[in-house]
């Protein structure tokens, strides 16, 4: 009788550093405990700009200073990402199921937080993505730029000039699914820098571009989906990201935590808060893939 193959470990599930969200944004950052259910607000002062004024010889009455109201406060949504295991208990104790909860969810949260900024999530709860929210707000938070770009360089040229009108005055980031990826490269649109964190891609102009694989692509009010030949890219300003430890939640009805003896099998939830913020300004556009 032939033996049964035998268990080993696998190899360390580690994520890819590709042009991601967490590449592009200012974060992870430690999240404060409070924060984790309510969000948070911060002050931006790449939101204003400065003006011109005539210098000092030039002739009497002068005229007086524009006095330039402080911006807004800025918000960070919270949101929880998490990532469970279930297995027979039989070989793997409660401290490793934790280790490989963690593992997947380390391996995978970044997906998860760039669907919670973009597109959301209907079932099984309905969570409004970021973008969306933005769209809500209306104003400066979310412009949606007329007409249908004929192409994916024509959509980048519209979102940077777009980006360089508003009163905004900080880094940009343009986000795109990764459909758009070979499309820009095709085009010529892209330079690459390869750090300690992972490869950067940038424009021509100096927006570093994220090809999230969590974007859904959609329309900002999140209704209108890509489709065969279109879908939509944004520009933002900087991303902020704070994020709380990891959490764990072991689920069963027994005396030894995870562990359901009904069904035999440990169930381990590993989780944690994000609070996720743009600064001052988003723009959109639809555009053909070409």
């Amino acid at each position: 009788m032939p033996l049964p193959p035998m268990i080993i470990e696998a190899p360390p599930l580690t994520a890819p550093r590709r042009s991601g969200l967490f590449v592009a944004a200012n974060g992870p950052m430690p999240l404060e405990q409070h924060a984790e259910t309510t969000g948070a607000q911060w002050w931006s002062n790449a939101c204003g700009g400065s003006k011109l004024y005539p210098p000092a010889c030039s002739d009497a009455p002068y005229t007086a200073f524009d006095e330039g109201a402080a911006s807004g406060l800025e918000d960070a949504f919270p949101v929880v990402v998490y990532s469970s295991i279930k297995c027979p208990p039989v070989g793997k104790s409660l401290e490793r199921a934790r280790e490989d909860a963690r593992a997947r969810l380390e391996a995978s949260e970044e997906a998860a937080v760039e669907s919670a900024f973009w597109g959301g999530q209907t079932t099984p709860v309905a969570i409004p993505g970021i973008l969306e929210r933005l769209s809500l707000q209306g104003g400066s938070n979310m412009v949606l730029i007329a007409g249908t770009a004929a192409n994916v360089k024509e959509a980048t040229s519209k979102l940077e000039q777009q980006s360089a009108a508003s009163t905004y005055y900080g880094p940009t980031i343009l986000h795109f699914r990764p459909a758009a990826a070979a499309y820009m490269g095709g085009a010529g649109l892209l330079k690459s820098r390869v750090s300690t964190d992972g490869e950067h891609q940038f424009t021509h102009y100096g927006s570093e571009v994220v090809f999230g694989q969590g974007y859904s692509g959609s329309s900002p009010d999140n209704v209108t989906a890509p489709d065969s030949t279109t879908e939509y890219g944004a520009v933002t300003g900087r991303v902020f990201i704070w994020r709380s430890e990891v959490f764990f939640q072991d689920q069963g009805a027994s005396a030894e935590p995870g562990l359901n003896k009904t069904t035999n099998q440990r169930t381990v939830i590993a989780w944690r808060v994000y609070a996720v913020g743009v600064e001052c300004f988003a723009a959109m556009i639809k555009f053909t893939r070409a």
